[in-house]
């Protein structure tokens, strides 16, 4: 499942900590997704022990195995977090430029 994010006040890890705090953590990630070294469940609140660990775990073996390798790539065990526009001003002339990409996985 993809999900569209916007970022509010800049704030680092934001949106990988409010993803987590939800019990959606972003597949790939070694911070707070499963296992990682991050707090569980976003450092919000804590969630039901086993359990909880297990179905997490489950998704994201069931989400490892489901990817195609041709398609993915060495791109499976990174962070699967993609901006699919990017908008800036030209340093020198200051024109709006604005890039888009289709996300890769």
């Amino acid at each position: 499942t993809r999900v569209e994010l916007t970022p509010v006040t800049g704030r680092t890890h934001q949106l990988r900590v409010h993803c987590a705090a939800c019990g959606h953590p972003i597949v790939g990630d070694s911070i707070y997704g499963y296992q990682g070294e991050g707090a569980p469940n976003g450092g919000l609140t804590q969630i039901d022990g086993a359990a909880a660990q297990n179905l997490q775990r489950d998704i994201y073996d069931y989400w490892i195995r489901s990817q195609d390798d041709k398609r993915v790539g060495s791109a499976a065990c990174l962070l699967c977090l993609h901006a699919c526009r990017l908008a800036i001003f030209h340093p020198l002339t200051r024109a709006p430029m604005i890039f888009d990409c289709d996300p890769p996985f």
